[in-house]
C-alpha cells in the first residue's frame, strides 16, 4: 500500500492541477512529502499527517483512514491565484468516486478543513493549507 500521498499526487497530475516534480519556471508542480525552495515558486506538496487507528477485521478488508495536508505555495504576492489553486485542489481531490488507485481501494477523500491561509515565506509567496 502507498502512502495516501502518492496516491493523491497522481490524482492532482491527472486532473491537470500540477506536474509531478517539475524543476522548471512556470506552471504548477506538484511533490509529495517536501517542499522545494523554487524554481518553481508554484508548488502543491502533499504530506502524510496519520489519522485514526486502522479498524483490523478477521476476513482481511482491514479499513485504513489516513489523513494528509496539501500545501499551496504561490508565486511571490500571487496571493489570489494561489488561492485559486487551492479551490483546484479541492475540486479535484474532495468526494471522488470509489475507485482503485496505484493497487489501493479508495471508498472517498474528504476535505477537513477549508483553506487556510498560514502567512507568506521569506520571498512573500502565499502559503495555504488543506486538511484531507
Amino acid at each position: 500500500m502507498n502512502p495516501i500521498t502518492e496516491d493523491m499526487k497522481d490524482l492532482l497530475e491527472a486532473a491537470g492541477v500540477g506536474t509531478f516534480n517539475k524543476n522548471s519556471a512556470g506552471g504548477w508542480t506538484v511533490r509529495v512529502g517536501s517542499e522545494q525552495p523554487a524554481p518553481p515558486d508554484a508548488s502543491i506538496t502533499l504530506y502524510d499527517t496519520g489519522g485514526p487507528a486502522p479498524l483490523y477485521l478477521f476476513d482481511g478488508a482491514d479499513r485504513y483512514y489516513p489523513r494528509f495536508q496539501v500545501r499551496v505555495r504561490g508565486d511571490k504576492n500571487g496571493y489570489l491565484s494561489a488561492y485559486a489553486k487551492a479551490e483546484e485542489v479541492i475540486a479535484a481531490l474532495a468526494r471522488i468516486a470509489p475507485q482503485t488507485i496505484n493497487g489501493t481501494w479508495y471508498v472517498g477523500v474528504w476535505q477537513q478543513t477549508g483553506i487556510t491561509h498560514i502567512g507568506y515565506d521569506e520571498e512573500r509567496r502565499p502559503l495555504f493549507t488543506i486538511n484531507f
